[in-house]
C-alpha cells in the first residue's frame, strides 16, 4: 500500500510505501522528536492493528509488530506532551495507547463507548494535553473531548448524520473544521474555539466518492488554505483546495 503525507505549507508530498498483505485503514504520523524524525504506520489485518515505524527517507521499515486486536487505528502525535496515541475500536468501546518519546506502547485505557465504528479521527486540541476526539456509529458522527490526556472524557455529543468523519483545529487561529461523508456528497461544518458548529455545507468536488468511502481527509496548509483529499470509487486519490475557507476548491 501507498501511505501519503502532506507537509504543512504544501512545499511536498511524501509517498511512503509499505507492503503488507490484507491490509486496511492504514494511518501514519511523521514525529519529529529526534534529529531524524521516525515515520509511524498502524493498520488492521483481520480484526488486528499492527504498528511499524521508519526513518524518513530510508525507505526501510521495522518488522511490523502485533499490538492489539481491534479496528479503526488512528495515530495522534500531541508535541506538548511528547506523548504519541493511538486509538481505536475494540467491539464495544474506543480504545486508546500511549507511547513516551523512545518508549513502548502503553497497556489500553477505555475511551467513549460506541458499539459500531465507521471512522474515527482525533486531534490535540490545546497546549496542555486536550484531545478532541470525534467518530461515527454508522449513521450518525459524535464528538467527545479530553482535558487530561485520555484519562477522562466528556459525554458524547451528537454533531451530524454521517460517515467517516475527520477533524482538523487549528489552534493558531482558534478554529475548527469538520468533515464527513453522506449520500454520495461531502460536507463541511466550521466552529470558532469553544464554539458549536455551524450549519453544514455540501462542497462541490471533482469526481466526489458515490459508494465506495475510504478515507476523507481536511488539514490546514496556512491561514487562509484548507487541503481536501479523498479516495474517489475508482480508487484514485483526489487532492483539492480551498483558499475561502472552504466556500470553492480547485
Amino acid at each position: 500500500m501507498f501511505v501519503n503525507v502532506y507537509e504543512p505549507d504544501l512545499s511536498a508530498r511524501s509517498q511512503y510505501e509499505y507492503a503488507a498483505e490484507g491490509a486496511a485503514n492504514p494511518t501514519i504520523l511523521v514525529a519529529h522528536r529526534r534529529r531524524m524524525p521516525v515515520v509511524l504506520l498502524a493498520y488492521e489485518v483481520d480484526g488486528s492493528i499492527l504498528w511499524t515505524w521508519s526513518l524518513t527517507g530510508t525507505g526501510d521499515w521495522a518488522e511490523a509488530a502485533t499490538l492489539c486486536a481491534g479496528t479503526c487505528p488512528v495515530l495522534l502525535d500531541d508535541p506538548a506532551t511528547r506523548r504519541i496515541y493511538l486509538f481505536y475500536h475494540d467491539g464495544s468501546n474506543i480504545k486508546l495507547r500511549t507511547q513516551d518519546a523512545g518508549g513502548g506502547w502503553s497497556a489500553a485505557g477505555t475511551g467513549p463507548a460506541t458499539a459500531t465504528c465507521a471512522g474515527l479521527s482525533a486531534r490535540a486540541s490545546q497546549v496542555d494535553g486536550g484531545i478532541a476526539l470525534i467518530w461515527s456509529d454508522g449513521a450518525d458522527i459524535y464528538l467527545a473531548e479530553s482535558a487530561d490526556g485520555g484519562g477522562s472524557w466528556s459525554a458524547p455529543a451528537e454533531q451530524a448524520e454521517g460517515t467517516y468523519p475527520h477533524l482538523l483545529i487549528d489552534r493558531g487561529l482558534g478554529r475548527r473544521w469538520l468533515t464527513y461523508w453522506r449520500n454520495g456528497d461531502i460536507y463541511l461544518r466550521r466552529a470558532d474555539h469553544g464554539g458549536a458548529f455551524g450549519d453544514e455545507s455540501a462542497l462541490s468536488l471533482p469526481d466526489p466518492p458515490q459508494e465506495k468511502v475510504m478515507t476523507v481527509r481536511v488539514l490546514s496548509a496556512r491561514q487562509s488554505t484548507l487541503v481536501l483529499w479523498y479516495v474517489n470509487d475508482s480508487d484514485e486519490l483526489v487532492v483539492v483546495q480551498s483558499a475561502d475557507d472552504g466556500a470553492t476548491w480547485s
